[in-house]
């Protein structure tokens, strides 16, 4: 018994202890806590009392909604909340280096945070079992629905605890905390108030679902493959902010992104499996390559050279399989990366529809104007992150730049035409040139949007191609040198 009790020692996560006993102990968490059981309380006496009073048919649906109502709150301002302050605290009490120096691998110590969070999730969801489980027992309360509706509120509020300690991860000074603290919270009300009237919505059935059987259950796994694959993203991301930037969790990262591409390829083929219209698969394909270019923005702006974990792993013959060096640091790699994930969506077009999806009139255009538009807004941050010269700082803003390019440059083209008498003719307008483009409009084919995205998409093309066969030079250089240095060695 001691020796079990030892290794499970060994095996747990000291952070995640750690965690478990400030969060237990402090005012923040017993306060919500019975706060949200009181709420509970009341809102069962209230429901109850109306509900039987007046003999609703609904009433199991009324006291559904008003306990999960809680229930979000508490998963997605309490929790994600607990996991920002803890990870903040770090810096604040000037424990972040003690931390960073205990022998704990970065991935751990966020894995222990999230852990953390995901048990104070567990003691909600089993603090509201006996309420929820009431509207059961009332007419009008469909079981699957409901079951669905709190799994995903569950999974959501665990999800945001990680959203939590990334955006403390961010924040390198009291100030920058304090302001990313606050745009956490307004993010995190903002999506409570909207999961509460979609929610309701669903349980309600006003017909904002349509799915039944088969397709119901299959559009619940892949919406939760896909939610847990960009954790996975989000995990990567996270760890990779409190690394050295010689050790950046580039290969997670980059694994993470190829594998939510080919979930969401997944995901494209089990719904035209159900609905086979050549449309609705241009949207898809549009869809995914957008969501490439956000998930491979930390990989296309990091720096060109090799790090030294890189050129240790190089030595250990660790990336020397075929394809292996893409997941390498380095920007030149992430950047082929980057374009051999463009590709991915574009096999759904092997996927037979009921029509040729080559046509401009189911949104074809639109699939190249989102390519030349994707292009273009990585292109020239890509490049400039690569100089020797880019400060993190400025790789930093870079990535930033990337993330909002689409509706800044849309809104700056708006503002400039303002004064004209088309306020869409200003050729900047990327949002609107893919829509008028899957739509058939002037606006793709007379403000001449189409020519100078798809020019600046060349040159970037063009100027990412030297950069990956500068990296192809360097690593066969570095393997050339890593050769001769263990032959001197040998002699």
């Amino acid at each position: 018994m001691s020796r079990f009790l030892q290794a499970l020692d060994r095996k747990i996560n000291p952070v995640f202890v750690k965690e478990i006993r400030q969060s237990l102990r402090g005012r923040f968490f017993r306060t919500a806590f019975f706060m949200a059981l009181a709420a509970a309380w009341i809102t069962t006496l209230f429901v109850l009392s109306n509900g039987l009073r007046n003999g609703e048919q609904t009433s199991g649906q009324w006291f559904f909604l008003w306990q999960h109502g809680i229930y979000i709150l508490t998963s997605f301002i309490v929790i994600p909340q607990l996991a920002n302050r803890g990870m903040s605290a770090e810096r604040e009490e000037n424990t972040f280096d003690a931390l960073m120096i205990s022998g704990l691998s970065p991935a751990r110590i966020v894995m222990g945070k999230v852990l953390a969070a995901s048990v104070l999730q567990g003691l909600f969801l089993f603090a509201f079992l006996p309420f929820l489980s009431l509207g059961f027992a009332f007419f009008g309360l469909d079981l699957a629905t409901s079951l669905i509706i709190l799994l995903f509120t569950t999974v959501g509020g665990t999800g945001f605890a990680l959203f939590g300690i990334l955006a403390a991860c961010l924040a390198k000074t009291r100030a920058s905390n304090n302001l990313m603290q606050g745009m956490f919270t307004i993010g995190t009300v903002g999506l409570s108030m909207s999961w509460i009237g979609f929610s309701s919505a669903v349980i309600m059935d006003l017909g904002l679902v349509s799915l039944f059987g088969g397709e119901l259950f299959a559009g619940v796994a892949v919406t939760l493959l896909l939610w847990y694959l960009f954790l996975y993203w989000t995990f990567a991301f996270t760890a990779a902010t409190l690394t050295h930037p010689e050790e950046n969790a580039s290969a997670r990262i980059r694994f993470a992104s190829l594998l939510l591409s080919l979930a969401a390829l997944l995901g494209a083929i089990t719904h035209l499996s159900f609905v086979p219209d050549p449309e609705i698969l241009n949207i898809w394909v549009v869809s995914i390559l957008l969501f490439t270019m956000l998930t491979h923005i930390p990989s296309i702006t990091e720096e060109d050279t090799l790090g030294r974990r890189a050129l240790a792993d190089l030595s250990m013959k660790k990336w020397r399989r075929p394809g292996m060096s893409l997941f390498l640091k380095g920007g030149n790699r992430g950047v082929a990366f980057f374009l051999l994930s463009l590709g991915i969506p574009f096999l759904l077009y092997l996927f037979p529809v009921s029509s040729s999806p080559f046509s401009p009139s189911v949104g074809f255009e639109g699939v190249i104007a989102a390519l030349f538009v994707i292009l273009a807004l990585t292109g020239t941050p890509s490049l400039l992150s690569s100089r020797a010269s880019a400060s993190p700082r400025r790789r930093m803003f870079l990535r930033l730049f990337i993330l909002v390019s689409l509706p800044f440059i849309s809104l700056i083209s708006i503002l400039l035409g303002m004064g004209t008498k088309d306020p869409f003719g200003f050729p900047l307008n990327a949002i609107h040139l893919i829509t008028s483009a899957f739509g058939e409009e002037d606006y793709a084919y007379t403000s001449g949007a189409f020519g100078l995205f798809g020019i600046f998409a060349l040159v970037a093309f063009i100027g990412n191609l030297s950069r990956m066969k500068k990296a192809r030079q360097e690593r066969k250089f570095i393997l050339r040198s890593l050769t001769l240095t263990k032959q001197d060695g040998e002699d």
